[in-house]
C-alpha cells in the first residue's frame, strides 16, 4: 500500500511539472508572436506617420507660399508607402490643401475647430502641442481610417511662437493591419486583438480583433505611437491549454503502475525493480521537457528571466546573458533589484524596491524604463515588462527586457537637431532686426554728422561751443562704429572685402603675422599658447575681416580670465569635414554647456580653435552670447558686440561655429571656415579693435 501511493504521489509530481510546462510554453509562444506583431506594427505605423513630419517641415519653411504642395505631396506619396488616403494641410485649422484631390475634394474648406466631434481634440492637440493620432472612425471622405494631426508652430514678426495649422495625414487602416501581420494572420494557431482607439491604450476602444481575447489572460504588449498606444492581446486559438496531450497517459499509467506495484509488493516484497523503472522513465522526460523550454528561451531575441515571489531569480536566458554580462550560473540566486534599478521605484518598508515593482505588477502586466546593472560596473537603458503568474500554489514573475540606448540616442539627436533649428531661427531674426535697425540709424548719423562737422566748421577755433561741438562729432562717430559693427552682424555691409569675387586671404599667414601684436597686448598672469599648421589654404575672407575675428575672440578670452591666472590656446589647422559632430575630437568642458551655429557641410574647412581657462558660462548665458549688446561685463567694459561682429564674418562665410564652455571650466570655441582654394598670399596684420 506504502509502495503504491509513493508511486501516485511522484505521478502527480510529474503531472505538476508537465502542466507548467505546458503553461509556459504556450505562454513564452504567445509572448514572441507579440513581441514580433508588436514590431511590426510600429514599424508600419512609423513609416506612414512620418510623412506628417516632411508635410510639417515643408509648411514650416513655406508658412506663406503652399503653391508647391502638389508636388511635394506627389513626391511623398510615391515613397511605395501603401494605404495613405490623402496629405492635408490646414492652416488656422481649415482644410486649404489636399493630395490627392480625386475622391477627397469634400475635405476641403473643412474647419477643424467648427466640427463638433473633432473640436475637443483639435484643441487639445494645439494646447499640448501633441502629435495626435485619431481613429479608427468613418471618414468624411467616405470609408474608416487614421487621421495624424502634427500641431506646427512658426514664429511671428515678433519672435514669439504662434499656431499656425496642421499637417494631416489619413490613413486606411487595413494596409497597417495587413504589414504588422494581422490579417491574414501571421500564425494561425494564434489569435490576436487591438484595442486604443485615439490612442488610449487599454482605456481605448477595439481596433481590431475579437475584444473577449482581453478578458481570457492573453499576453499583454503596448504598441508605441506619438501620443499614446495600442494595446495587443494574444493567445493561442482555442485559449491557453489545460494539460499537454500526453497528460492523460501518464495518468493512466500511474493508475495502472500504482495499482501494479502496490498487488506486486504486497504479494512480492522483492521485486520492486518496475517501479523504479517508471520513475526513471517519468525523470527523463520531465528533463527533456525543461530542455525544451530553455532552448525555446534561448532563441529569444529579448532578455527572458523569471523570478520567485520574492524576486530571486530562478530562470535566466542567453539574451540575458549578452544585455547583462552574467552567465546563468552567477545570475540565478541573485536578486532582480540588484541587477536592474528602476529609479522611478521606492524602496519597501522591508528595504526590497522589487516588492513595489511586484505589487504593480499583481493584476496586469507593467512596462517601465530602467537601468541595467552589468557586470564590468556599467549601466545601459533598458525597457522592461514584468507579468505575475502563479504555478502550483507559488507566485513566480516573468521579466522582459529590451535595451534601448539606440533608441534613446536617436531621441537625443532629435533634440539636438531641434535645438540647433531654433538657434539659426533665432539669430537668423536678430540678425534681421538688427540689419534694418542699423540702416535706420546710419541714415540718422549721417545728417547728424554732416550738419556737425558744418556747424564745427562754421564757428571757428574759438567759439565757446565748439568742445560741445566736438563732443557731438565724436559721439557721432562712435555710433557710426557701432552700426558698421551691426552691419557685420547682419551680414549686410555692402561693399566689404570678402564677398563674391575676393580673391581671399591664407589665414596661417595672417595668423602669424598677426602674433606679435597678439603676445604684446596679453595681460599680465596670462600665457599664450599657439599651434599654426604650415598649410597654404585660402579662405574667402580679407586681412581685416580675419583679423578682427582672432581679435574678438582673443579679447573675450582675455576678459574671461581677468581674475585669475590661465592659458589662452589659439590653434589653426585645415580639417575634412564628412559631417560629423562640430564637437567631435575637442577639448574642453565636455560636461557644460555647448552651442552651434550654422551649417557643417562636408568638404575641407580651415579651424580655428580659441579655448581659455576662465569662468566659463552655463547654457543660458551660452544661449545668449551671440546677440547684439548682450554682455556680463561691467557698464563701460564691453559694447556686447563682439561676439555678434564674429558671427556676421562666419555666416557671410557659410562657417560654422560650436562653443563648449562650463562655469568655472573656461571655454572652447572652433570657427569652420570653407577652404577656396591653396596657394600663398601677401599683406599685413592690422590694429587691434577696440574692446
Amino acid at each position: 500500500m506504502l509502495t503504491a501511493l509513493l508511486v501516485a504521489f511522484a505521478i502527480v509530481r510529474i503531472d505538476g511539472y508537465e502542466r507548467d510546462r505546458i503553461h509556459q510554453e504556450a505562454r513564452l509562444g504567445a509572448v514572441r508572436q507579440a513581441s514580433v506583431l508588436r514590431a511590426r506594427l510600429e514599424g508600419a505605423l512609423g513609416a506612414r506617420l512620418n510623412l506628417a513630419s516632411g508635410l510639417a517641415a515643408f509648411a514650416r519653411s513655406h508658412p506663406h507660399d503652399l503653391s508647391d504642395f502638389t508636388t511635394f505631396a506627389e513626391g511623398l506619396t510615391k515613397a511605395g508607402i501603401h494605404g495613405v488616403r490623402s496629405l492635408q494641410l490646414a492652416p488656422g485649422a481649415v482644410v486649404t490643401h489636399v493630395h490627392p484631390e480625386t475622391g477627397n475634394a469634400g475635405v476641403k474648406g473643412h474647419d477643424l475647430l467648427a466640427d463638433p466631434q473633432r473640436r475637443a481634440a483639435v484643441l487639445r492637440s494645439i494646447d499640448e502641442r501633441r502629435f495626435v493620432v485619431a481613429g479608427p472612425f468613418p471618414l468624411i471622405q467616405g470609408g474608416t481610417g487614421l487621421v495624424a494631426r502634427l500641431p506646427l508652430f512658426v514664429d511671428d514678426e515678433t519672435g514669439r511662437s504662434r499656431f499656425w495649422g496642421f499637417a494631416t495625414v489619413v490613413l486606411d487602416v487595413d494596409p497597417i493591419l495587413i504589414e504588422g501581420g494581422l490579417t491574414p494572420p501571421m500564425d494561425p494557431t494564434y489569435a490576436a486583438a487591438l484595442r486604443g482607439r485615439d490612442g488610449l491604450g487599454e482605456r481605448g476602444g477595439a481596433v481590431f480583433g475579437d475584444q473577449g481575447i482581453f478578458n481570457r489572460d492573453p499576453v499583454l504588449i503596448d504598441v508605441s505611437m506619438p501620443s499614446g498606444s495600442w494595446q495587443l492581446g494574444v493567445m493561442p486559438v482555442g485559449g491557453w491549454p489545460a494539460h499537454g496531450p500526453s497528460q492523460p497517459v501518464i495518468w493512466i499509467i500511474g493508475a495502472v503502475v500504482s495499482l501494479l506495484a502496490g498487488t506486486v509488493t504486497f504479494q512480492r516484497l522483492h521485486t520492486p525493480i518496475r517501479l523504479r523503472k517508471e520513475i526513471v522513465r517519468a525523470t527523463a522526460a520531465l528533463r527533456a521537457s525543461e530542455e525544451h523550454f530553455r532552448n525555446v528561451s534561448d532563441r529569444a531575441s529579448d532578455a527572458i528571466m523569471s523570478t520567485d515571489g520574492q524576486g530571486v531569480v530562478t530562470s535566466w536566458n542567453r539574451a540575458a546573458v549578452t544585455i547583462f554580462g552574467h552567465e546563468p550560473g552567477e545570475a540565478i540566486g541573485c536578486r532582480l533589484s540588484g541587477l536592474i534599478m528602476d529609479p522611478s521605484a521606492r524602496v519597501s518598508s522591508d528595504g526590497n524596491p522589487f516588492h513595489q515593482l511586484a505589487e504593480r505588477a499583481r493584476t496586469e502586466p507593467v512596462a517601465i524604463e530602467a537601468v541595467a546593472m552589468r557586470k564590468d560596473g556599467s549601466t545601459v537603458p533598458i525597457e522592461m515588462t514584468l507579468a505575475r503568474w502563479d504555478s502550483a500554489g507559488q507566485v513566480h514573475f516573468t521579466a522582459i527586457v529590451r535595451e534601448i540606448a539606440t533608441r534613446q540616442a536617436t531621441e537625443r539627436l532629435q533634440a539636438l537637431l531641434r535645438e540647433r533649428d531654433f538657434q539659426a531661427r533665432k539669430m537668423e531674426a536678430i540678425s534681421r532686426l538688427a540689419g534694418g535697425t542699423a540702416h535706420e540709424f546710419n541714415n540718422i548719423l549721417n545728417a547728424m554728422l554732416a550738419n556737425a562737422e558744418s556747424v564745427e566748421a562754421a564757428i571757428g577755433s574759438n567759439h565757446p561751443a565748439l568742445p560741445q561741438m566736438l563732443e557731438v562729432v565724436d559721439g557721432g562717430w562712435r555710433a557710426a562704429a557701432i552700426v558698421r559693427e551691426l552691419l557685420v552682424f547682419s551680414a549686410d555691409a555692402a561693399g566689404e572685402a570678402g564677398g563674391t569675387g575676393t580673391p581671399g586671404i591664407c589665414p596661417s599667414e595672417a595668423l602669424g603675422r598677426l602674433m606679435p601684436q597678439l603676445r604684446g597686448g596679453l595681460p599680465a598672469g596670462l600665457r599664450l599658447e599657439t599651434r599654426i599648421d604650415d598649410d597654404d589654404a585660402r579662405v574667402a575672407m580679407d586681412h581685416d575681416q580675419f583679423c578682427h575675428l582672432i581679435w574678438h575672440l582673443y579679447l573675450n578670452g582675455c576678459r574671461a580670465m581677468a581674475l585669475r591666472s590661465g592659458t589662452l590656446s589659439i590653434a589653426l589647422s585645415t580639417e575634412q569635414c564628412d559631417g560629423d559632430s562640430p564637437f567631435a575630437a575637442m577639448s574642453g568642458p565636455e560636461d557644460g554647456a555647448q552651442l552651434v551655429l550654422g551649417p557643417l557641410p562636408v568638404g575641407e574647412h580651415v579651424l580655428l580653435t580659441i579655448g581659455d581657462d576662465g569662468c566659463g558660462m552655463d547654457g543660458d548665458t551660452l544661449n545668449r552670447a551671440f546677440e547684439p549688446f548682450f554682455t556680463t561685463s561691467r557698464v563701460g567694459e564691453g559694447k556686447g558686440l563682439g561676439l555678434s561682429v564674429v558671427h556676421g564674418l562666419v555666416q557671410r562665410q557659410g562657417g560654422c561655429i560650436a562653443v563648449m564652455s562650463g562655469l568655472d571650466h573656461g571655454t572652447a570655441v572652433r570657427i569652420f571656415l570653407p577652404v577656396t582654394g591653396h596657394g600663398g598670399e601677401s599683406g599685413s596684420g592690422i590694429a587691434p579693435p577696440t574692446p
